[in-house]
Parts: C-alpha cells; structure tokens; sequence
C-alpha cells in the first residue's frame, strides 16, 4: 500500500527574510486533552485520536493520526468531540458518536451519517450512548449507555433492544467470533451480544473491576485487550497499569504498562499497542501527552512532555540543546527533537553556550559549571557564580565571553558573571539594571551588545531593556510589553514574544510592530533562539510540546485542476504541509480497491489534454513509483523532503494516476488532479 521516494534536487541558497510564525510540523504530537478517543482504521491503516482541549477560556476539538511512526495532526474544516468509536466494516470507515449524532471520517474529511435518535418513553431522546463497536457477523452498529441499556443502527434508526444483566460500559468487537462483546466495570464481568441478548462468559479468572479502562480489538492476535483503569472503591483507589487479553473463553494477563493510566485512549495499530493521555492519579488528575508503544511485549516512551525546560543554541554543531524537567538531554537539528538518552548529572538551573569551545554551559543548583560538547556532560568547576535560578546568558562574540546575568534564590540578584570557556569572572560593573529574577538574554551583532531584557519584576523595572557593553550595563529604553522573551537576527531585527504578544523592531530605536503571537491557541511563555540550521528565530513552548518559526516561506499545499474516471474519481491529498526535513504521505482517496496506482512529480506545470476529459497537469513528470491501494480503495506513498534550507520556496507538483480496466484515460488509467507542493516552514 505504500512506497517510498526521496527528493534530492541542488538549489541555489536564498536569502531569507522573516515575517510571520510557522508551526513546524516534524514536531507535532497532540497535547495533554482533558477527553480522548482513539480508534484504529483497517482501511487506511491509521490511527485515530480525538482530544478536546482547554485552551484558557476556548475549548477546541482535536484530530491526530498515528502512522505508525509519529503522530500526524489533521485539520479537517470540522472535528467532532472524543466520544464512542468503532470501524464500521459497512462502510470502511472509522465513525464516532457524539451524542446520537454519528460521523464518519473517508480520509479526507468528517461527514454527517444520518440518524435517528432512540426516543424515550416521554417522547425526548434517550441520553447519550457511552460506547460503540461494530458487530461484523451481523453487520449493524452497537451502542450501550443509559442505565445499561443496548442499541443497534438499523437503516439510519437507532433501536432500543433492551437492557443486560449488568451495565455494560465498554464494547469491542471479538475477533474470534466477530459479535460485539461488553466489560461490566463494576464487576469484571463480561459478557457477549447475540442481537437478541446478552450472554455471559464463565472465565477461569476474572480482572479486578475497574473503571476508566480501555476495551478495544486485538485482530492480529485474536484478542480482545482491557488496558489500565482505575480501581472502583470510595474513596477510588490504584490507577492500574496492568493488560489483560480475552481471546473469547478466558483472561490472560500480560506484561503491564510503564505506568498507570484511566480515562486514556488507546488502539492497536496493526501488531502494535497505542496508549496516549488520560490521567496517573485517581479522581482524573492531571492528563498527559505521554504515547506509549508497543511492539511486542516491550514498551518504548514516545514522548513525554517536560514541565520546564532550559534551552541553548550550539551554532557550530547546529543544535540546539535543552535540559527537561532539570536532568533530561534533549537536541533540536532545526526540524524535530531527539531525546539523547544522557542525563545531565545534576539539577539544571541556568544554560547558555560558548562559541570557541562550541560547548553549553550549565549552572546547576549547587553552583557547580557543567559542559556538553554533544556527546557528555562534564565538569568544569565547582567555583562561580551562587547558585540561582531564573537568571540568563548569551555569548559575547566580540569578547568571547558568555555572560550570565540576574536570577533568583532568596532574593533577586544584579550580579554578572563572565565564563571565558574556562573559568568564571565577576565584572563588577558600575551600573547595573537591579535585580532581576527572569531576564532574557540576547546578543545584537548591530550594537556589539548583549541585550537584556526585563520581566517579572517591579513596575520600575518592568518592561525595560539594557545592554552590556564588556564592562557596564546602560539603559536602553522601554519595551511594548514586559514578560517578554527576546531574540535578535543576524540582520538585527529585534523578535519580541510575550506571553500574548509578538513584537519586533528592524533597528534600535525604531518603532515595535506588533504581530500575533506564534502560538494563538495556547499563549504561553516560551524559549527563543536564532536556529542556525533553519536561519531564522524559533520559539519553542516551555513544555517542549510545540515548535513555530519566524519565516516568510510557509509550507503550503495548493489543488489545482480536475481528474477524470469512469466510476468515481481518485483524489489526491497531502494530510500535512510539506515542511522541508519531513516525510509526506501522498494519500489517494476513493480509488479502486486493491489495485495499483502511480504518483507522478514535477517541478514545472504544462496543462496537456490527453483526452477530452483528461488532463495532465505536470511538465516532463516523473514517475516517483508504484503504490497499491487497500481493500477500501485508499494507499500512501512516501515522499521524503530533505532537510535543505535551500529548498525553501521551492514547488513540486504531483498528480496521482489510477490503473484501472476501462478508464477513462484510453481505457486503461484513470488520473487525479494535481497538487502544488510549495516547501517551505
């Protein structure tokens, strides 16, 4: 169903301009949801997550899918809230139910399936369903909710078919039967539907009853898995992390995950095990973006989001370097994070770089100086500045020094401090800015100065920005706004973010202009650093769950002419923008299923009829391979763009072409409109 393609073309270096902010999207993964749903899609061989988050005062729907690899966020025009999903193997796709509101998801977009909502005895619909699956023997849709109460989809009307034994609460469609089976949380029971009744099952051993869990279809083992939830009781005791596989007679428990999780989302994904969010505590704590995979019987952490983090920029080896949650090593190569797997010895509390050594630097809480070179930490001294947190450095090219200034501990300190790569040097200088606990620190190749920036302190000096000089501090004027991170081009266009703002200024004492903030939906302070990789500005969030770059050339993906077929006509669609440094999926929708399909490339357009009805829109194309397509009539095909900053603003035009028994195209293909592929951020 799929294959792969590399893109290695030679452009000439542009110089690049920044003007607005570009959320990159090798980083993408879904944040902390306070709800999520997750179900897998045989037909695309994805993985569906739904999340609704809070957002300050906005509440906003999510969708993500996982490709078995990374987490790809999709942007349909509508996103329906995490509710109950199953795979309706009628209609080959992924459906959820918000409400008795069904929608299903074809690839591209979610589409109302009309309904009819169950009506109770006072003549208003029943409450909302709780769980779905799909009964593959009979072919219909089962929903269980209200009071235990059962229902199927029949001809677009829901059907109240009575109430079981016990309150089912978790459905899941069982492989060795294909009849939709239901986990009783307040016993551990469970129990098998026959579309007249429930049956109950006679294991041997019976899991701990627990609620918050997850019941899902296990088809490449012919189980049925129950994974984690939180134990019943007043007040709720353990959040379980333990596995249990149902293989239609008995419980067999299996290797438990790294930690507990309740109301989380989860999926098998093919062979491999998906857990993503919910919460560790009892009573619904706080949720985490933590994805655990399995394969096999190990689990491997995919991500796991800090909740503070330290960030520096290594402009020779063009990393750039971050401690996590005080000990963890990440690096950032200007297109996606790396977890190092080398932990800083002790408790980070300052970081910043030295340019002739091309070594971080690190101040951690005892005030010893650590030094990372790319490869390990290691100790330079145990003399220099008192321990603090909240303080800030840049390096001074000029002088070569780094300069540390400000910070916190009992009280706001004013001291700088000079690291010459190997040793520390107070500079005792005359003037001063004050104390100041949360400075920011940024070097202006215009001025030959390090800048300061002033946040989170009194009025007198809130919002103000000074500059050191290599012996003094002066002042330098006010900023629009203070609690502000800032950053200055090798141009020297000053970059300003607040914790709601965007700010710069083309050279000192010009005015600011304001611009929106980098990331709208969630306005939260975050690190700035001039990537040398990418040259340009990059934000990162403080906990490292989100990434956007200054640019004036975003990755867009444009359709442009029609296809053509003598049945339904193939779509060609892009589920993620063709950021460069990444691997985009060239998807085709609505295909014919099971059969063999071309992308084709150019880097020019030429609109050429072929026939009256169909269009080839690419000049010399090139074709990059041969794909299949599923069962559903859906395949991918992997386009790799390199991490070149030279192609930026470069367009690559694709069109997909279908083969197919009396097509359109001289009875033999059938062909999709064409794509442009502009790369960019």
């Amino acid at each position: 169903m799929a294959g792969s393609f590399a893109l290695a073309v030679g452009f000439s270096t542009a110089t690049l301009v920044a003007q607005g902010w570009q959320r990159l999207a090798a980083t993408e993964h879904p944040l902390p949801p306070t709800s999520v749903s997750m179900q897998y899609d045989f037909a695309r061989e994805r993985t569906i997550c739904l999340g609704r988050e809070q957002l300050e005062f906005i509440t906003r729907q999510t969708m993500h899918e996982w490709t078995g690899d990374r987490w790809l966020q999709r942007t349909p025009s509508f996103v329906p809230a995490p509710g109950p999903m199953a795979f309706d193997e009628a209609r080959l796709q992924v459906v959820v139910l918000n409400g008795w509101n069904i929608y299903g998801f074809d690839g591209i977009a979610w589409q109302s399936i009309p309904s009819t909502a169950p009506i109770g005895w006072w003549g208003t619909p029943l409450p909302a369903p709780e769980a779905a699956a799909f009964d593959v023997l009979r072919g219909v849709l089962v929903a269980s909710g209200y009071q235990g109460q059962t229902f199927e989809l029949h001809n677009g009307v829901w059907y109240a078919m009575g109430a079981p034994a016990a309150y089912v609460r978790q459905l899941a469609t069982e492989p060795a039967t294909g009849l939709v089976v239901g986990y009783v949380p307040d016993t551990g029971a469970m129990w098998r539907w026959n579309g007249v009744q429930w049956l109950p099952t006679t294991p041997a051993a019976t899991p701990p009853p627990r609620r918050g869990a997850q019941l899902l279809r296990d088809l490449v083992n012919g189980n049925v898995l129950l994974v984690g939830g939180q134990d019943l009781g007043n007040p709720p005791g353990l959040v379980r992390a333990d596995i249990w596989a149902w293989n239609g007679f008995n419980w067999n428990p299996q290797a438990p995950m790294p930690g507990g999780r309740s109301d989380h989302g989860a999926a098998m994904h093919g062979n491999t095990l998906v857990v993503f969010g919910g919460s560790a505590v009892p009573l619904g704590g706080p949720t985490t973006p933590t994805t655990w995979i399995r394969t096999g019987g190990t689990f491997a952490v995919l991500h796991e989001t800090s909740t503070s983090a330290l960030l520096a920029h290594d402009s020779q080896r063009g990393r750039t370097v971050a401690i996590v949650d005080g000990n963890r090593t990440w690096e950032f190569d200007g297109y996606r994070w790396v977890d190092t797997g080398v932990p800083f010895p002790g408790i980070a509390r300052q970081m910043g770089y030295h340019g002739t050594t091309a070594q971080c630097v690190v101040l951690d809480a005892a005030g010893a100086t650590w030094l990372w070179s790319g490869v390990a930490w290691q100790l330079a001294t145990t003399v220099g500045p008192p321990p603090r947190y909240g303080g800030d450095m840049a390096y001074d090219p000029l002088r070569d020094q780094t300069v540390l200034f400000g910070g916190g501990g009992m009280v706001s300190m004013n001291d700088t401090w000079l690291w010459n790569g190997v040793a520390w040097s107070p500079a005792n200088p005359t003037t001063a800015p004050g104390g100041l606990a949360w400075p920011t620190l940024a070097w202006d190749p215009v001025s030959g100065q390090v800048l300061a920036s002033v946040s989170y302190l009194s009025s007198s000096l809130y919002g103000a920005l000074w500059a050191w000089d290599g012996t003094n501090w002066s002042p330098q004027g006010s900023l629009p706004q203070g609690d502000a991170r800032l950053e200055v081009e090798p141009s020297g266009v000053r970059v300003l973010v607040t914790g709601t703002t965007h700010h710069t200024q083309q050279a000192a004492g010009a005015p600011w202009v304001y611009g929106s903030h980098p990331d709208p939906d969630r306005p939260i302070y975050g690190h700035l650093v001039y990537d040398t990789v990418r040259s340009a500005v990059v934000w990162h969030d403080f906990e490292m769950t989100r990434t956007w770059v200054r640019t004036s050339l975003p990755a867009t993906t444009t359709a442009f002419g029609s296809g053509c077929a003598t049945g339904t006509v193939p779509q060609l669609a892009v589920p993620t923008r063709p950021e460069i440094g990444t691997t985009l999926a060239l998807e085709l929708h609505r295909g014919i299923g099971g059969n063999l399909w071309l992308p084709l490339a150019a880097t020019a357009t030429q609109t050429t009829p072929l026939t009256p009805a169909c269009h080839s829109y690419l000049a010399q194309p090139l074709v990059l391979g041969l794909a299949q397509t599923g069962g559903s009539g859906f395949g991918t095909f992997a386009l790799s763009l390199p991490p070149t900053p030279a192609l930026r603003g470069v367009s690559i035009y694709v069109q997909g072409l279908q083969l197919a028994a009396n097509g359109a195209l001289f009875g033999f293909a059938d062909l999709t409109g064409a794509l442009e592929l502009r790369l960019g951020d």
